[in-house]
């Protein structure tokens, strides 16, 4: 759970400098580290290791966590080609949808 959520704050060091500093090489580093750490948990979990624990999540904020998480490779490739626009437009959407993925139904 410790590690789902510093991927989630790498992730989102990386939308920051990526929507103010208008997408420059930082931004995809942070992305990039706060991807493959997310990648990484969902890799050893699906392995069957004991230690790696996931935040209890419904069915659908498994669904959204995944479009989040597919969005960021599509991003990158249209970083890279230069298509500023499309590419901030793809990081507001994976940044929302990753802060959807996290949000909890509180049981009163």
């Amino acid at each position: 759970m410790f590690w789902s959520y510093c991927a989630y704050i790498l992730f989102m060091i990386g939308v920051a400098l990526g929507l103010t500093r208008h997408a420059a090489e930082p931004a995809l580093w942070f992305l990039s580290m706060g991807w493959v750490l997310q990648m990484t948990v969902i890799l050893l979990r699906a392995l069957g290791a004991k230690r790696v624990r996931f935040p209890e999540r419904a069915a659908w904020q498994k669904a959204v966590l995944g479009l989040a998480l597919a969005a960021v490779p599509v991003l990158v490739f249209y970083r890279l080609k230069a298509e500023l626009k499309l590419f901030s437009l793809l990081l507001i959407a994976a940044g929302l949808l990753w802060t959807l993925s996290l949000l909890r139904k509180r049981v009163s």
